[in-house]
């Protein structure tokens, strides 16, 4: 097993399993320092991809060549947001912040629209960049082709997604009209409710 995945899934598992000890044995601060370290164990694989442009969290060095370049890129910048995201929440639980940045997200849902966004755009440059990675003609036009355009939609999805986050971010007061608008039109829940109770849940 290469040393650094598994630095970086000890630091993972080890932390899932204090968060579970704080869940069910009252290990004191856990869900604080478990978070920390899932958090640190994705800032690591990530770094470590874009430092060697090659895929981390990988037991062996064989078999990973088609990922190699910008694949792993795209997929380090991924690992080092999620992380980011992760040590950042495990912060504001332990500075005692936590409910009042969940109060702040459920009021202001864009900066979550941007960062989903962003990880869709990311998984849609990496399916339609692996489409054509291998095979022949054949393949590419029954597998690679609609690979492809699934990416594409992803891709266009998550811009669709960054660039809500980024209107709602800037006006609140018409992003949120379009959205009761459109969800009125099309018979769905109110928008605004289906997220507080989205975000009650973590509470």
């Amino acid at each position: 097993m290469r040393l650094f995945a598994f630095v970086e899934y000890c630091a993972i598992g080890v932390g899932i399993l204090i968060i579970l000890a704080d869940q069910y044995l009252g290990f004191p601060k856990g869900v604080e320092l478990g978070g920390c370290l899932i958090g640190a164990g994705l800032l690591l694989a990530g770094l470590e991809a874009l430092i060697t442009r090659q895929m981390s969290l990988r037991f062996s060095d064989y078999g990973w060549d088609d990922w190699m370049g910008a694949p792993s890129i795209i997929v380090g910048t991924m690992q080092l947001l999620v992380g980011l995201v992760v040590i950042g929440c495990a912060y504001a639980q332990y500075a005692g912040r936590w409910l009042e940045l969940l109060n702040f997200l459920s009021a202001r849902p864009g900066p979550v629209l941007a960062a989903i966004g962003l990880l869709a755009i990311a998984a849609g440059f990496i399916i339609v960049i692996m489409a054509d990675r291998y095979g022949g003609k054949l393949r590419f036009v029954f597998v690679a082709g609609p690979q492809i355009v699934v990416g594409t939609l992803v891709f266009t999805l998550g811009a669709a997604t960054v660039s809500a986050g980024v209107w709602e971010w800037f006006h609140h007061s018409s992003f949120e009209r379009f959205a009761q608008g459109a969800a009125k039109k099309l018979n769905l829940p109110t928008p605004e409710k289906a997220w507080k109770n989205t975000v009650s849940a973590l509470k």
